[in-house]
C-alpha cells in the first residue's frame, strides 16, 4: 500500500470511528452538537458564538439554538468580553465541565466494549502497536 491509498483508508477508518462515537446520545441527554460545543469550551476556554460557528462549522443561527439549549441547563453561561464590550464570551460551567467529562468517559466505555468485542488477544498487542503510530502521525497533521 502506497502513502496516498494509506492516507485515504485511514481518513475513511477515522470518519467512521468518529462519527460513530459522536452519533451516540449521552446519559444525560445531550445531543453530539451540545456535547462538541461544551467539549470545545472546556478545552479552549471561553469564546464568542461567532467564533464557536467558526470553529465548529455550523450556522450562527445553529450555534444560537445550541448555546440556549446550554443555558438553559447551567452547562453555559455568558459573560461580557473584557477586551471589547460588544462582545458576549460564552464560558462552560462546572456542571458542564462536568458533563463533558462524563461523555468522555461513556466514549471511552464504548470503544473499550468495541475492543473487546471485535479484537483478538493478538490482535490487541498488534493494536496498541498501530496507536503509538498514529499518536506520532497526528503530531505531523
Amino acid at each position: 500500500m502506497g502513502r496516498a491509498e494509506a492516507a485515504v483508508e485511514l481518513r475513511a477508518v477515522l470518519e467512521s470511528l468518529v462519527r460513530g462515537l459522536q452519533s451516540r446520545r449521552g446519559a444525560d441527554g445531550l445531543t453530539p452538537p451540545q456535547t462538541s460545543v461544551l467539549s470545545l469550551l472546556e478545552t479552549r476556554g471561553p469564546m464568542t458564538a461567532s467564533n464557536l460557528a467558526a470553529v465548529e462549522q455550523i450556522r450562527p443561527q445553529s450555534i444560537a439554538t445550541i448555546l440556549s439549549q446550554l443555558f438553559r441547563r447551567r452547562l453555559v453561561t455568558r459573560s461580557s468580553d473584557p477586551s471589547d464590550a460588544r462582545s458576549v464570551l460564552v464560558s462552560v460551567t462546572a456542571r458542564g465541565r462536568q458533563a463533558v467529562l462524563d461523555a468522555r468517559a461513556e466514549q471511552v466505555r464504548h470503544l473499550e466494549r468495541a475492543i473487546a468485542a471485535a479484537l483478538t488477544a493478538d490482535e490487541l498487542e498488534q493494536f496498541a502497536a498501530v496507536i503509538s503510530v498514529l499518536e506520532r502521525l497526528s503530531r505531523h497533521v
